[in-house]
């Protein structure tokens, strides 16, 4: 058990993703988290006073969190992630932290970042991305000058939080500080040696790709029933005929000679109905039990299943098997094996509409706390053409204009 928990906010996209890389280097480290979403004050507003707002609820997030849990509190910025969970646990966690009230690390004079450079203002001032205050009296005091410091001092300037809090040390004598080494926290690339790093998101849009690929590299980490359950909660596919079958089905039936089709991953439904009016013994297995459930209520033969665990079907029980935008929502580690079910339980043919494109779209911009881009495989149609070939599958047609594959089995 952990002495300490982390808290972070954000407001809006990028932060988002920071937010998804920072709670899941928690979870992976073993760290409990308490990361918050805030609306943006004024979403427009570009202004001094509402940037000098957003950088004030940090002292808010913090406090809440540290009365909340009763806990001492590691604030870190949502463009960073904890890069040695180890590290941050064998020092928090330590009996020398017991009695300190904040910690930090200095960035010192001589960075090409220092307010001294820029506003010729000090020599000396907190990394900002990551601070820690203990669940103490001198902890809460330094919070509550710091916050006052935003009431005394309204000039603007970048780096507000920052110099306030030092100001807000500067006058507070009486607690007790602690200065974290240089590796606590570093910008991204500058150093090996790091504990916690930014990834510097407006500046290195590219940087949250690399490492949401290295947080979610292990397909054991993505337990996919948890997270499309929770999106249909939150009002994922929230239509009764959500689907991509529309362009898919049209073919299948003019050009396929088949009794049976089962559809993998089919949400509500929509494919199955539309099957099984024109006489196809028609099945439906989809993940999440929302979907399940709105599809039974709408009289659909849709039962609750997992591509990757499909054991209760018989080997050639269906004539076809399908899918729809779903094998680019596994990572890649799990594509074979959905690939031998899908074979496996098919006698004829198997029939894929797959996006090979990344996954931010707007019908997902409430989830990515879940994980932070659903297309977890974005890879070409002729890397999927081949990945079935391998397979021992013949391609029989592929329609580029509607991203599908056809191969016999």
């Amino acid at each position: 058990m952990n002495n300490f928990i982390v808290t972070g906010f954000y407001t809006k996209s990028p932060y988002d993703r920071g937010a998804a890389c920072l709670a899941k280097s928690c979870e992976l480290a073993g760290i409990e988290h308490d990361i918050r979403n805030y609306k943006h004050p004024e979403e427009k507003d570009t202004s001094e006073a509402c940037f000098q707002k957003i950088m004030r609820l940090k002292i808010n997030v913090i406090r809440n969190v540290m009365e909340l849990h009763n806990k001492p509190v590691l604030y870190v910025d949502c463009d960073a992630y904890i890069k040695d969970g180890e590290a941050v646990k064998k020092l928090l966690n330590s009996s020398r932290f017991r009695n300190i009230d904040c910690a930090w690390n200095m960035f010192e004079d001589g960075s090409p970042n220092t307010p001294k450079k820029r506003f010729n203002y000090m020599t000396h001032w907190p990394a900002g991305g990551a601070l820690f205050f203990n669940n103490t009296i001198g902890g809460r005091k330094i919070l509550d000058a710091w916050d006052k410091e935003f009431d005394l001092n309204t000039n603007f300037d970048l780096y507000c939080d920052q110099i306030r809090l030092y100001d807000a040390w500067k006058k507070t004598p009486d607690i007790t500080y602690y200065n974290l080494p240089k590796s606590w926290y570093v910008m991204w690339g500058e150093s090996d040696d790091v504990v916690i790093s930014q990834m510097q998101l407006r500046r290195l849009p590219g940087v949250v790709d690399q490492v949401e690929r290295m947080l979610w590299k292990d397909s054991s980490d993505i337990n996919y029933d948890y997270i499309y359950n929770q999106a249909y909660i939150g009002g994922y596919h929230k239509g009764p005929d959500t689907t991509n079958a529309r362009e898919v089905v049209p073919y299948i039936l003019d050009n396929l000679d088949f009794d049976s089709i089962l559809d993998v991953g089919c949400a509500k439904g929509w494919a199955v109905y539309q099957l099984t009016k024109v006489g196809k013994k028609s099945q439906g297995i989809e993940i999440t039990r929302l979907g399940v459930e709105s599809a039974k209520q709408l009289g659909r033969n849709v039962k609750q299943g997992n591509i990757l665990n499909m054991y209760n079907i018989k080997d050639n029980s269906f004539d076809v098997t399908m899918t729809t935008d779903v094998l680019e929502h596994l990572h890649i580690d799990d594509i074979d094996k959905a690939i031998k079910n899908l074979i496996r339980v098919s006698s004829k043919y198997t029939v894929h509409r797959i996006a090979t494109w990344a996954g931010n779209t707007n019908n997902w911009k409430d989830f990515k706390h879940l994980i932070p881009d659903p297309h977890l495989t974005v890879r070409d149609l002729n890397w999927w053409e081949d990945k079935f070939k391998q397979h021992g599958c013949k391609l029989i047609k592929r329609l580029d204009d509607i991203n599908t594959l056809i191969f016999e089995v």
